[in-house]
């Protein structure tokens, strides 16, 4: 069973036990993210599959393809290690005993790195028929789960983030099982969500309530923009869906934008981190017509490509220009 502990809950220091655990927001504690639970395991395997499935598509070398498949049939398929298809111990709280709908959040590195992966690494002699079959039977499972479950069906309520991430996952998993049923009740349920995501601004409410705003607004769009991506397989526009106060997904990226070129936001610079920016704008890019902030991604991609240093910024870096992992 996948286990992990909510990274803005701390022991309770009014408490001789510290139980149960109280919540911080924006404050991570160390001691939720080390290897004695999963989240960061998950967090490696997953990023280690895109990158060398990355890396054996424009490589050929297929050393890349056989430790990006071992990773994947150590994590899912042999029955010693593999995951159970479910997230309900995930995000736990000690001192809580209840099972938490947010933790389904974790959940999203699954669709978000492994499926491309899967896809590419699926040329080599290293991935079988026989584990295309088998992942498969395991994502179908994950699906029902996320579908079908008390929990996952809570997780489905969620307004704010954690719903967007919840819709991409569904999304995302049913048009790679080929569920087209699944996929367009997934795309509209998203519309519903987008109803309570973002004002005619552009503004979400929901992530700018949180300690880091700008990153919170990013990340729910990276969850959104993801979604318009795999509705647009199946001719849906999610880009100009207007919802009930005119607000759409477009202006909710222009929102994000002055901040990311250094100009004054509304809310404050505090914890703004402008390369949060690049996948979403990316996407903009693409579905605007024209190009019309690639400047402003291009000047994004450098500063992360110059942060060798951190590697979540070099990794968003090497996502758009993956044959710099050749160099």
């Amino acid at each position: 069973d996948y286990l992990s502990i909510s990274r803005y809950w701390w022991p309770d220091s009014s408490i001789s036990d510290g139980l149960p655990w109280v919540r911080r927001d924006g404050i991570t504690n160390p001691d939720t993210q080390t290897d004695s639970v999963d989240r960061k395991r998950l967090g490696a395997m997953a990023q280690s599959v895109q990158v060398l499935a990355l890396a054996y598509y424009f490589s050929g070398d297929e050393k890349y393809a056989l430790k990006g498949t071992e990773l994947i049939r150590r994590w899912f398929l042999k029955p010693e290690t593999k995951m159970n298809p479910h997230l309900e111990f995930a995000q736990s709280v000690p001192g809580k005993n209840i099972r938490r709908r947010s933790g389904i959040l974790d959940g999203r590195l699954i669709p978000a790195k492994l499926l491309d992966g899967i896809t590419l690494l699926s040329s080599s002699s290293h991935w079988s028929k026989q584990n295309d079959k088998e992942m498969n039977l395991w994502l179908n499972s994950y699906l029902n789960w996320l579908t079908n479950s008390e929990l996952g069906r809570e997780g489905a309520k969620q307004t704010n983030n954690h719903g967007s991430w919840y819709y991409y996952q569904v999304a995302a998993l049913s048009w790679y099982l080929g569920d087209n049923t699944g996929l367009a009740k997934a795309v509209q349920n998203t519309k519903e969500h987008m109803l309570q995501q973002f004002d005619e601004q552009g503004a979400q409410h929901h992530e700018l309530a949180r300690t880091r705003p700008y990153f919170y607004s990013c990340f729910n769009l990276e969850a959104l923009t993801n979604i318009a991506a795999i509705a647009k397989k199946v001719n849906i526009d999610l880009w100009e869906y207007a919802t009930a106060n005119q607000g759409i997904l477009k202006t909710a990226v222009e929102y994000l934008i002055p901040a990311a070129k250094g100009e004054p936001w509304p809310h404050g610079n505090k914890a703004i981190k402008a390369t949060d920016l690049i996948e979403i704008l990316d996407r903009y890019n693409q579905n605007s017509g024209e190009p019309s902030q690639q400047t402003l991604l291009t000047q994004l991609l450098q500063q992360a490509k110059a942060s060798k240093g951190d590697s979540t910024m070099y990794y968003q870096f090497v996502l758009l220009n993956p044959q710099a992992l050749l160099e």
